[in-house]
């Protein structure tokens, strides 16, 4: 599997927030079967700049409506208290549900990663 990285930000763009390139990413590469997890604030950042995209905040996981999760694109921030797919699967209690053995990184840029984790 292919790892997409961003360089380093040109200065023009230094005032977006890392979570703006990652909606980016996802809005390119988001498939039907894909649901997002994320914590706060991650998740309300990143679902502004993706409903730019026309991509609605119900294709984030919600604890209080949970879905059925064919592949999850956990995200995660390393400078925040769920820095780690792990640290986010435990959070959202989901650990009976996805496969952290077969987690991927798929997307990286400045304090974010996303990693794709199939369903068991």
């Amino acid at each position: 599997m292919m790892i997409a990285r961003q360089q380093n930000p040109v200065f023009q763009d230094l005032d977006l927030l890392p979570e703006s390139y990652a909606a980016n990413y996802l809005a390119d590469h988001l498939t039907p079967e894909d649901t997002i997890v994320a914590t706060g604030p991650v998740d309300i950042q990143t679902a502004y700049y993706l409903n730019l995209h026309d991509i609605p905040f119900e294709r984030f996981y919600q604890r209080d409506h949970p879905v059925t999760i064919q592949n999850a694109l956990v995200m995660v921030r390393q400078n925040s208290k769920y820095k780690t797919p792990e640290s986010v699967v435990d959070f959202f209690k989901l650990h009976q549900t996805l496969d952290l053995s077969r987690a991927e990184l798929v997307y990286e840029y400045a304090s974010v990663q996303i990693y794709s984790i199939p369903a068991r």
